[in-house]
């Protein structure tokens, strides 16, 4: 089942919660195996002349109920491999596996290769 991307966000008016109980409902008796689901960030930097480009990526699942006090948006219904939505760890956790710190890390060893 695909959702629709950048506008994944967009799909459902409502609150995160309230999204989140749509996307848990409309993927109710689907197995996890059929729940995968991506954070998926892409960056770029151009001088006018050259451009640098990096994507990051973390994997996981939907669960079937919200968990998790931490974070926003997606992160309770968003289980990583260990089991653990990115609403039950810590923000220090979060960070580092974060998508958007591995695109900008990606960018940042591109730059100092220059």
């Amino acid at each position: 089942m695909d959702f629709h991307g950048v506008y994944t966000k967009r799909w459902h008016n409502g609150s995160d919660r309230e999204r989140n109980l749509a996307i848990i409902d409309k993927l109710k008796g689907v197995p996890k195996e059929k729940r995968k689901v991506s954070f998926i960030t892409a960056m770029a930097i151009s001088n006018g002349k050259n451009t640098i480009t990096s994507i990051g990526k973390i994997d996981g699942f939907i669960v079937e109920n919200v968990r998790g006090n931490n974070g926003f948006g997606f992160d309770e219904i968003f289980e990583l491999e260990n089991g653990k939505t990115l609403a039950e760890i810590s923000e220090e956790e979060k960070n580092l596996l974060s998508a958007r710190r591995k695109a900008l890390e990606l960018l940042n060893n591109e730059i100092k290769n220059l």
